[in-house]
């Protein structure tokens, strides 16, 4: 009896574990009304440049609801790092009294610049794509000098750190 019990616990703990750590990208209506661009939480995101980039244009170019007017060229997409002030689901939490300053005027959420890794903006007269990275993701090494990278319509992309 104890050895069922214990494959039967032994099971559950299993399928709690294993859940899905695959990078995804999720829209987040946190920031919208705020700076009248979109926002998307990144839920484990790679680890490198070169994947980042990719997960980032795979879904833009993928998702059916990528709104026409970032495609246009109008507004830019920035992509933040889930955390607990950037969660994928509910709203931007408000900032607490600590977080206020002493003499600016008050700020109304708490603070999610530390959590942004990349924004991308579509250059319709280049006709390309452009991420700026950003936090972890910003490094130089020879091939690059600085954090933008251009992803061009016919596939090609600026060389990367790894």
């Amino acid at each position: 009896m104890k050895r069922v019990k214990i494959t039967y616990l032994g099971a559950i703990l299993l399928i709690i574990g294993c859940g899905d750590n695959s990078p995804s990208i999720h829209k987040w209506k946190g920031i919208v009304e705020d700076t009248g661009n979109y926002a998307y939480v990144i839920r484990n995101p790679p680890k490198t440049q070169s994947g980042l980039v990719s997960l980032i244009i795979s879904y833009i170019k993928n998702d059916k609801d990528t709104p026409l007017d970032f495609l246009e060229g109008e507004h830019s997409i920035y992509f933040y790092q889930e955390s607990n002030v950037t969660p994928i689901d509910g709203d931007r939490p408000k900032a607490s009294w600590w977080e206020q300053p002493m003499t600016d005027p008050a700020i109304t959420y708490s603070e999610i610049d530390e959590y942004k890794i990349a924004s991308a903006r579509y250059l319709k007269n280049k006709q390309m794509f452009r991420v700026f990275l950003r936090g972890e993701y910003w490094r130089f090494c020879a091939v690059r000098d600085n954090s933008i990278v251009d992803i061009h319509d016919d596939g090609r992309i600026d060389p990367l750190c790894d």
